[in-house]
This record gives structure tokens, sequence and C-alpha cells, in this order.
């Protein structure tokens, strides 16, 4: 996803309604605090909760790693943020966002030694694509460009076009290096929505933009991360990396605390809503800051 995030530069924006939650979702939300309270905790840790406990504090790269457990959870989301392309970045956005990649790169090395993952999820990437994987793969077995350029350039076009930006892409170059899969995170019709209400945004003129911004973090946040999280539950590791921009959360006041929910803007606690309707797929949650987010 390459354009989506430039409307979060309006400063003003992100301090006014901060911290909102949406009134309808209310009742679900105080619902999840009772569905996972101590009551209901076994003895015995849940396998998402030994993964959460577990989890180290320091990580080479990481400016900060923050942990919040969910009782009886079956599974760990990490979320590594990030800052990413957008268009017609200038040189010191593009100076910052390759600090902010070449620590997400440290992070997932990390991550790879440590707890043998075999994949990542990337923000922007559409489930079942297969094109940046294959151009990863490339690398890793140092294919025959030769023969590529030949016989499929679809393909070498799109090698040309990742390996042009790949120090900008830390889930690219690390995936070239190692061979770790590159898995996507996005169904296309929440993907183009986005964009589409993105596109729109720019016509917006600010208070406009206010009297519709729980429709547009909607359609650019939360459905979205809704998406990824039934995404996630399907997989057989527990532990589900995924590098994201840094101005989506997934948690809220009702899933990670008052202070989380204070902090981070959004309409919607995604995981105690997601929680209250999938009762044994409750996840616990890590969010790892490299050094170089802006916060």
């Amino acid at each position: 996803m390459m354009k989506i995030r430039d409307y979060l530069k309006i400063g003003l924006v992100g301090l006014v309604l901060s911290g909102c939650q949406k009134v309808s979702h209310v009742n679900s939300y105080m619902n999840y605090k009772h569905l996972i309270n101590q009551e209901s905790v076994s003895l015995e840790r849940t396998i998402g909760e030994k993964t959460l406990l577990d989890f180290p504090k320091e990580i080479p790269g990481a400016e900060s790693v923050e942990t919040y457990l969910a009782p009886t959870s079956n599974y760990c989301l990490v979320h590594i943020r990030q800052t990413h392309l957008t268009e017609n970045n200038s040189k010191g956005e593009l100076e910052k966002i390759k600090k902010v990649q070449d620590n997400i790169y440290q992070i997932l090395s990390f991550l790879i030694e440590n707890y043998n993952i075999k994949k990542v999820y990337e923000e922007g990437i559409i489930i079942g694509s297969h094109v940046k994987n294959s151009c990863a793969e490339i690398n890793y077995l140092k294919k025959d460009l030769n023969n590529i350029k030949k016989e499929d350039p679809n393909l070498f076009e799109s090698y040309q076009y990742f390996e042009k930006w790949k120090e900008y892409d830390a889930v690219y170059r690390i995936a070239s290096d190692t061979g770790l899969g590159i898995a996507g995170a996005e169904n296309p019709e929440n993907l183009d929505k986005a964009q589409d209400t993105y596109d729109r945004l720019k016509g917006l003129e600010f208070f406009r933009w206010l009297t519709e911004k729980e429709k547009i973090y909607m359609a650019v946040h939360e459905n979205r991360e809704d998406f990824f999280l039934e995404l996630a539950s399907k997989e057989n590791n527990p532990l589900v990396v995924v590098v994201f921009g840094a101005n989506h959360a997934w948690g809220g006041r009702y899933s990670c605390g008052e202070e989380y929910g204070r902090r981070r803007e959004s309409f919607k606690d995604n995981l105690a809503f997601w929680g209250m309707n999938n009762q044994k797929k409750i996840f616990s949650l890590v969010e790892i800051t490299p050094f170089g987010i802006i916060h």
C-alpha cells in the first residue's frame, strides 16, 4: 500500500477526537472484559499466553516492545510498525523510511533466528499474490536473470521494480536473503476501498474531513485490521507476524488498557470485538516500534 497514509500528515487532525471509540461497539467491548476475566483463566497457560509472556522485551532494531496479554488467548499477534514509501517522497523522507526499514530488517532477523518463523504478512500485499515472493526467490536461489527475462518478461519487470526499491522494503530484502515467505495481509475489496477513500480525501475540506472521520477510519484502518485477524486466526503457528503501518492499532482500551486507548487514535478495538465473536481464537498483542518511527 503506497499512498493511503499521506492524509495522516495533517497534524491537527491527530489532536482532534483523539482516542475515540465507536459507540455502537461499547456493549460488545464491555462483554469482552467479562469473557476473559480471571474466573475463566485456567491454571495452565494457553499457547497464546505462553508465547506472549516469553516474548523478549528488547530486540535489536526496536525502540520499544510493548506486550498486551489476553488471558485464554490462542494466538500472539506481533505487529511490527512501519513507515513505508508513498507517492513522491522527498529525499529527507526516503532517508527516514530507509532507517525504519533497516531496523525492521534487524527485528525480522531476530525473529527468524529465535522463533524460526517461515513467513511474515505484509501490508499492501493481496492474499494469493505470489509476484513479490517469486521476485525474492530469484535472489535467494540465484536464478539466471537472462532466462527469466526471456521466459517471463512481466516477472522480470516486477523483479527490476522490487530491486530498485528494496532498501525501503525490509520484508522483500530479508526474503531475498533468507528465503522467508511473504504472505498477503489484504483482500482486494478492502484495499480498493481504502485507496478510493484516500483519493477522495484530497478533495475534502478540513471540517468536512472531520464530519466523515469515522467512515474514513473504517475504510482505511478498521476494515483492513478486522480482515487480518480473520486471516491470522487460520494459522497453525500461534505466533503471527505482520508488518503494517505505524498508525494502525489492533488494540484499544478494552483489550489493551486505558493508556493504550488514550494514546492511539482508533474508532474500533478490533481485538476486543473479534474476541467477543470468536471466543476460541483470542489474540494477545505485541507491538514493536522500530527506531526511526515518528511518534
